[in-house]
């Protein structure tokens, strides 16, 4: 499958994003280590939605911090961060009761 990346140039270099993937995201210091970083990002991003896929089909609820670590693992894994909008959204879900 092809998927549309959106390049930006950034402070740090460049910026690789893909909208049809919400939140997959890379960067590099050059156009081209953006591409292939950016490769890699939707790998992890596919694999991490098969694994969760497989996971609702068992049956398995994933809690919210359950949820919080294995994103945060896997950009840990890809030398990157959650979009501020995400992570904002992460940390008011912890306290959801109180909405």
């Amino acid at each position: 499958m092809t998927y549309r990346v959106v390049l930006r140039k950034s402070e740090e270099g460049v910026s690789a994003s893909v909208p049809g993937l919400p939140g997959c995201w890379s960067h590099g210091a050059t156009e081209a280590e953006a591409l292939h970083n950016i490769r890699d990002a939707i790998q992890e991003y596919l694999t991490a939605m098969e694994d969760l896929l497989k996971d609702i089909e068992a049956g398995r609820v994933l809690s919210d911090e359950e949820i919080t670590a294995e994103l945060n693992a896997i950009c840990e894994k890809e030398d990157t961060s959650l979009p501020p909008g995400l992570a904002r959204m992460q940390a008011m879900s912890v306290d959801r009761e109180e909405w």
